[in-house]
């Protein structure tokens, strides 16, 4: 039985040692054990995580601190927290970003500890966050340029015009939507215009 035990125990630990996640257990927030991904992810040693904090960790922001703090409280009513996004500093002074997920058991001693999990996000919060700047960006480019753009379905339908158009041709947004892109041309036009729709729509940008 003592045998079983042991090598159930040293099955745990070789896991957790290998684990592609940071995994941190504590009470009340003080770090009991690290493993090797726990260290690189936030740059201490194992040593120093365990005279830390988990909140030692956060980023002082309302991604940060706040976050882990209300999800530790409301674990406390309810479910620990999973995938709970939080923002949180490497050794270094840079921030990261990660996903954490928690449950709880009771020790030996009747202490409640919390087995948290810290999987390291940072990559993706910087694409969504490029991505969200470079929206920004085209959004305001196009609400603020002079030259008028229209966005229309493939049959020719408008689904969508910049302030510019608007303000050139005397339409409401809600006016020009569902227009078809012949009904702001010159009936003399339409062949044409009939044409240059079918070209581009088969790759071809510019009339022949």
């Amino acid at each position: 039985m003592q045998s079983a035990l042991e090598k159930s125990e040293r099955n745990f630990r070789d896991l957790f040692n290998r684990s592609p996640i940071a995994y941190m257990p504590s009470i009340k927030g003080q770090i009991l054990d690290a493993n090797p991904k726990a260290e690189e992810v936030f740059g201490y040693t194992r040593e120093e995580l365990l005279t830390m904090n988990k909140l030692d960790l956060t980023a002082d922001t309302a991604a940060g601190r706040e976050v882990l703090v209300r999800g530790i409280e409301e674990g406390r009513t309810t479910a620990p927290p999973s995938n709970l996004r939080v923002e949180m500093r490497h050794k270094d002074g840079s921030d990261i970003w990660v996903s954490v997920s928690s449950t709880t058991v009771e020790n030996d001693n009747g202490e409640i500890e919390d087995l948290g999990m810290f999987l390291d996000i940072t990559k993706q919060v910087q694409a969504e966050q490029a991505l969200e700047e470079s929206r920004s960006i085209y959004q305001t480019t196009y609400d603020h340029m002079r030259e008028g753009i229209v966005w229309s379905s493939p049959d020719g339908q408008i689904t969508h015009a910049n302030p510019s158009v608007l303000k050139i041709l005397g339409y409401t947004l809600q006016e020009i939507s569902g227009l078809s892109l012949l009904d702001l041309v010159h009936p003399e036009l339409h062949e044409s215009m009939l044409a240059l729709r079918s070209r581009i729509l088969q790759g071809q940008d510019s009339p022949p």
